[in-house]
């Protein structure tokens, strides 16, 4: 998938505020048999954080993943669960890293939009922040990753390492996977629609 501006907008809008450690935390409730205790100990969370987070996550999605029966009651996957999940799972082994607590959507797009203009203040102007939050967001991503991925060239830009393309085309086939998890709901909302 070609990441192209006018779709960029429309991403960040809808699915920006998707932490991957969202996806992640809903990955391991499923697997888990629908229980946040279980999924909470996979990913080493309270099950407070892990409720908190289904629930941004649903939100987000506006639509229900799990159907709840009650407070300290089982969970059951609603009939979209059964399709994220495989897009999920993809999204969380891609990006298998320490940094999916705080890792987000709009910093995989940033990354890409960086990656491809190779400036890091039109990058930051095409997110629509400053130039020194787009210097702190390339080094918190670093910072996450563990590696330098770009070569930092003065006022000629700055271009990826051999670790940054590496990162790309992980970065490049998350947003694949958000454009599917869209996919997937615009057939749930047709699906809908055909049974009005």
């Amino acid at each position: 998938m070609a990441v192209q501006q006018h779709s960029i907008a429309t991403l960040l809008d809808k699915y920006g505020r998707i932490r991957i450690r969202m996806l992640c935390a809903f990955v391991a409730v499923y697997e888990a048999d629908s229980s946040c205790r279980r999924g909470g100990e996979i990913c080493n969370l309270s099950t407070n954080t892990i409720s908190t987070g289904l629930h941004n996550l649903e939100n987000i999605l506006q639509v229900e993943l799990f159907r709840y029966a009650g407070r300290g009651k089982s969970l059951s996957p609603a009939d979209f669960a059964h399709e994220l999940y495989p897009v999920a799972k993809n999204i969380c082994s891609t990006l298998n890293h320490r940094l999916s607590g705080y890792y987000s959507v709009s910093d995989v797009v940033f990354y890409i939009l960086l990656a491809r203009v190779k400036s890091i203040g039109q990058a930051s102007r095409l997110m629509g922040f400053s130039v020194s939050n787009g210097i702190e967001k390339i080094n918190t991503i670093e910072s996450w990753t563990g590696n330098k991925l770009f070569n930092r060239n003065g006022r000629r830009g700055v271009n990826l390492t051999m670790e940054g393309y590496a990162y790309l085309k992980k970065s490049i086939k998350v947003v694949e996977s958000i454009d599917t998890i869209e996919q997937l709901l615009l057939g749930l909302n047709d699906k809908i629609q055909v049974k009005l």
